[in-house]
């Protein structure tokens, strides 16, 4: 009978132990998150500021625009319909979306 009173003792002291490690390691982790932002926010960033430029102009002028700029573009929908796109990731690709002939978005992958 003392042997398995042992024996239980001996699990719960292990199962605390446990329990505090892995209190611990979540407190480490939390302090020692990174808060760095990947790579690819900066890079949607700085093609969302690209983006402004598009906005407002005739469809005719954004892809000028873009030709003469050395900028891959697509329009992703036009007057509400949207079209088929491939699922290539281009993350310096423009995607326009034109209504009544003019830009009215313009998202970057």
């Amino acid at each position: 009978m003392a042997s398995h009173q042992f024996k239980n003792q001996n699990l719960i002291v292990i199962l605390v132990i446990f329990v505090v490690m892995l209190g611990i390691g979540f407190i480490w982790l939390k302090n020692n998150a990174s808060t760095e932002l990947p790579v690819e926010i900066g890079l949607s960033q700085a093609c969302e500021e690209q983006a402004k430029k598009y906005i407002r102009k005739t469809e005719q002028e954004a892809t000028e625009l873009a030709q003469t700029s050395n900028k891959t573009y697509r329009i992703t929908s036009r007057d509400n319909e949207s079209y088929a796109m491939t699922m290539d990731y281009r993350p310096e690709r423009l995607n326009f979306v034109i209504n009544n002939n003019v830009v009215t978005g313009v998202t970057c992958e």
